[in-house]
């Protein structure tokens, strides 16, 4: 199954987002996925990108709206309404 279901969202477990962070655009929303550890008050919880994707230290990053710093692009899953 290429898809699942997050707080009514459907989820496309293919469309992680890599490091080139070509696909990832202000106004996306997503989920933080299995990569990185991931606490359970942010388990599941949909976040919207607020920043195109840039550098720290050779990691592409975004910023998210409700989320304190950046996060990883590669720690990021797509979500579909």
């Amino acid at each position: 199954m290429d898809y699942e279901f997050s707080h009514g969202f459907m989820v496309d477990l293919r469309s992680s987002v890599r490091s080139g962070g070509e696909s990832m655009t202000k106004g996306k929303k997503v989920v933080m996925n299995d990569k990185y550890h991931v606490s359970e008050k942010n388990k599941g919880k949909v976040f919207e990108v607020v920043s195109e994707p840039y550098s720290v230290c050779g990691t592409m990053v975004v910023k998210l709206g409700g989320y304190s710093g950046c996060y990883a692009l590669d720690g990021l899953t797509e979500v579909r309404e």
